[in-house]
């Protein structure tokens, strides 16, 4: 999957408000988390550990984190970045990753910040 997208792929995630999960107490994170399920298919082919795949073990930690919110700790409390801003940096790597492709040394604005200048 090139980075464009990735972007896209992610950029599908529910961002409307789970109605279930305010019910239950859950503060208004500005997403559905459980929309998010469909992320995992993209997630499995993307976590390595010492260069092998772990999809089983990045299938059961996303679909716990989704299932059981409360993993998150902090994040769904409303402290700290939180997962939402995690897939928004995501997205601006993606997107920054595009434009070093396309540009090479000749991009000047990047998004993300971690792909700038770097020894």
């Amino acid at each position: 999957m090139v980075p464009f997208q990735v972007t896209v792929y992610l950029s599908r995630c529910g961002l409307q408000p789970n109605s279930e999960m305010i019910a239950k107490g859950y503060p208004d994170i500005g997403w559905d988390p459980v929309e998010g399920e469909r992320y995992i298919d993209f997630l499995r082919f993307c976590v390595w550990i010492n260069g092998e795949n772990v999809e089983e073990n990045a299938n059961l930690v996303i679909r716990l984190l989704i299932r059981r919110p409360e993993c998150l700790g902090i994040a769904l409390k409303g402290e700290g970045q939180g997962l939402f801003a995690a897939f928004k940096e995501a997205i601006a790597l993606s997107e920054d990753i595009r434009v070093l492709e396309e540009d090479g040394d000749a991009a000047t604005m990047l998004k993300c910040g971690l792909l700038g200048d770097s020894p």
